[in-house]
C-alpha cells in the first residue's frame, strides 16, 4: 500500500475535524448537544484510521519517535504557560490535550512487540489489550495511572487493531459473511452506547 488513497486522507481529515469540533466545547461558553455526540467517537475514529494507515510489518520505531518532538514542545509550553510545573504535564492523564501522540507512540511499540511474538497478529492484539486492561485496572485514579494514561490506552487499543485488521483485508472477508457482520456491528454499537 504505498500510493495514497484519496477516501482515506479525507477520513483521516473528517476524524481530525471531528477531533477538534469535540475539543470545541472546553473553550465555547455554548452548550450544545453536537459535542456529546461527536465525543463519542471522535477518538475512536482517529484511531481506527491511524491503524489503517499503520503497516504492522514495517513499524520504523525511531520515526514513530518523532511523535514526541510536538508532543514536548506543545504540551510543555502550554503547560508552563499557564503557570503548571513540567510534573503537572507528565502526571496528568490528558498531558494538556497532547496525550493522543504519546499513546499513539506507545500503541506502536504495542504492535511491534506484538510481532515479536510467535503467534498470529490477531492473538498478540488480544493479549495486549489484557494486559492494557489489567494496567487500568491495577492503576485507575492513581498517579501512575494518569501518567501512563491507562484509561486511554485500554479504550482506545481496539480501535486501533481495528483500523489495522481492516487494512489486512477484514472489510473484505466482512463483506462475504452475514453474522461476523451483524455481531460486530452490535458490539461497536454497544461500545458507543457505554461510552455515552
Amino acid at each position: 500500500m504505498k500510493e495514497r488513497i484519496f477516501y482515506i486522507d479525507a477520513l483521516k481529515a473528517f476524524a481530525i475535524l471531528l477531533v477538534v469540533i469535540g475539543h470545541e466545547s472546553f473553550f465555547s461558553p455554548v452548550d450544545d448537544k453536537v459535542y456529546g455526540i461527536v465525543t463519542i467517537f471522535h477518538m475512536p475514529l482517529f484511531m481506527a484510521v491511524s491503524g489503517f494507515v499503520t503497516n504492522p510489518e514495517k513499524i520504523h520505531l525511531p520515526k514513530r519517535a518523532k511523535m514526541f518532538i510536538p508532543f514536548l514542545i506543545f504540551g510543555l509550553s502550554w503547560t508552563l504557560l499557564i503557570g503548571l510545573t513540567v510534573s503537572d504535564f507528565f502526571t496528568e492523564e490528558f498531558k494538556r490535550g497532547y496525550w493522543y501522540l504519546y499513546v499513539l507512540f506507545v500503541f506502536c511499540l504495542l504492535l511491534a512487540a506484538c510481532r515479536r511474538l510467535p503467534w498470529r497478529l490477531e492473538v498478540g492484539m488480544i493479549l495486549v489489550q489484557c494486559f492494557l486492561m489489567s494496567l487500568h485496572l491495577a492503576f485507575h485514579g492513581t498517579a501512575v495511572g494518569e501518567t501512563l494514561s491507562t484509561n486511554h490506552m485500554f479504550q482506545l487499543w481496539p480501535f486501533f487493531c481495528l483500523g489495522i485488521l481492516f487494512r489486512r483485508g477484514l472489510l473484505a472477508w466482512l463483506q462475504k459473511r452475514e453474522l461476523p457482520t451483524i455481531l460486530l456491528s452490535l458490539l461497536i454499537v454497544e461500545i458507543f452506547r457505554r461510552g455515552g
